[in-house]
């Protein structure tokens, strides 16, 4: 089940493995350039490295199926030989294990707050939050641009759009990052991912129990669309609909925070491209947040399963084989983009996957733009000057991100 290039070659990789935890990248360009279609006998998975590769595979809503949840620990992955698994209805399972047409159903009755007509009108609130704090963070030596700026702002929003009491933001961002954390040496989920996930899901519980007793009325339509929404004749348990709310509160939390984190690292070591950006910053931060995106981006794959044989990059996959399309290989792949492993503020793309693809594309993408760009915005016209130290980048098989970077005003 192997081809050539993997059993001619001394090189191993496994997003799971100690070494690709602490650093990816130099095993992303091995594989793109000597084994784009790498098997991992352990696992029976391939791994697909090249951005068309993983553009084409996203792309495929009819081969591919997410109901062994796409992101996991090495011991979830379990070989299927032959079989996969269907998605469970009733009860209903996992939200990132659902496929059609409930998945979109259900994206369709709870992201109505995240279109771009409602996301817009968030603005205004967006940066009053972000000058009070950074008023606030302003009278210190130094702040922590991760988990005292960025990680307030986005479980904020994430707290505005569910009716949660904004004082919960710090909790619901500090229990994402304690859930998503994972062992550096095991590639497991560290010590207390139960604890902190039960943490999130109990704050989302509450949100969904508040809605139902206030009727559903329409005023929190995130929740009250999903408590409304109809599957096969019935209406869905509070207990059901705890994932598809978690599920974008981790998302919503934890990915724009990094991102910026990392991006300001790079402005505070090029003064030349921050005066660029800033010349005129409402032209420009919307296009450099897009490629610190594609750069910075920290989430590295989102694990499928093979429901249907198919062909991917010249390899014919069997149905039950699991497949991870690495995500940050693909947005660094030079047959996509000119010098992909600089950061170019003004690159000129068509696409890249920094949000995904396909069918579970970023339901969050218009709250994550506008909140990349005003964050970025607020800080760099706050701080005439600035550097970033302490910067910790945990290892990860899955969010490869810094989650801290410390800012000193200058």
């Amino acid at each position: 089940m192997t081809n050539a290039a993997t059993t001619q070659s001394a090189f191993r990789y496994s997003p799971f493995a100690k070494e690709v935890m602490a650093n990816p990248m130099p095993f992303y360009s091995e594989l793109r350039d000597h084994h784009p279609a790498y098997y991992i006998e352990k696992f029976d998975a391939w791994v697909f490295s090249r951005f068309e590769d993983v553009w084409q595979l996203l792309d495929n809503l009819d081969s591919f199926v997410t109901t062994d949840r796409t992101v996991v620990s090495e011991r979830d992955v379990v070989p299927h030989r032959g079989t996969f698994k269907p998605y469970q209805t009733d009860p209903l399972g996992h939200f990132s294990t659902l496929g059609s047409p409930v998945y979109e159903e259900i994206r369709q009755a709870g992201g109505k707050p995240l279109r771009p007509v409602p996301v817009k009108k968030m603005a205004d609130d967006i940066r009053a939050r972000c000058r009070a704090l950074l008023d606030e963070l302003a009278q210190r030596d130094s702040f922590d641009l991760v988990n005292d700026f960025g990680g307030a702002i986005a479980a904020g929003s994430i707290c505005q759009i569910y009716g949660i009491d904004i004082s919960h933001a710090r909790e619901i961002h500090r229990a994402v990052g304690y859930a998503m954390h994972q062992d550096p040496v095991s590639g497991g989920f560290a010590d207390g991912f139960l604890e902190h996930r039960a943490q999130l899901n109990a704050i989302a519980l509450d949100a969904i129990r508040r809605r139902r007793a206030a009727d559903a009325d329409g005023s929190v339509p995130a929740i009250d669309h999903l408590l409304n929404y109809t599957l096969e004749g019935r209406t869905l348990s509070d207990e059901e609909l705890v994932t598809p709310i978690a599920t974008i509160m981790i998302g919503g939390s934890e990915t724009v925070p990094k991102i910026v984190a990392h991006g300001l690292m790079i402005l505070a070591e090029r003064p030349d491209i921050r005066a660029q950006i800033m010349a005129d910053p409402d032209q420009n931060l919307p296009v450099a947040f897009e490629e610190m995106v594609r750069f910075c981006g920290p989430a590295q794959w989102f694990m499928r399963t093979v429901a249907r044989p198919i062909t991917i990059g010249g390899q014919k996959l069997e149905v039950g084989q699991h497949v991870f399309p690495l995500i940050q290989a693909a947005n660094r792949d030079p047959r996509e983009f000119d010098d992909p492993d600089s950061f170019v503020w003004n690159r000129k793309m068509e696409r890249h996957l920094g949000f995904g693809h396909g069918q579970k594309f970023c339901i969050g993408v218009h709250l994550a733009r506008l909140e990349g760009r005003i964050m970025l915005e607020e800080v760099l016209r706050r701080f005439a000057g600035f550097r970033v130290t302490d910067a910790v980048r945990t290892p990860s098989s899955f969010q490869w991100g810094y989650s801290k970077a410390v800012l000193h005003p200058e």
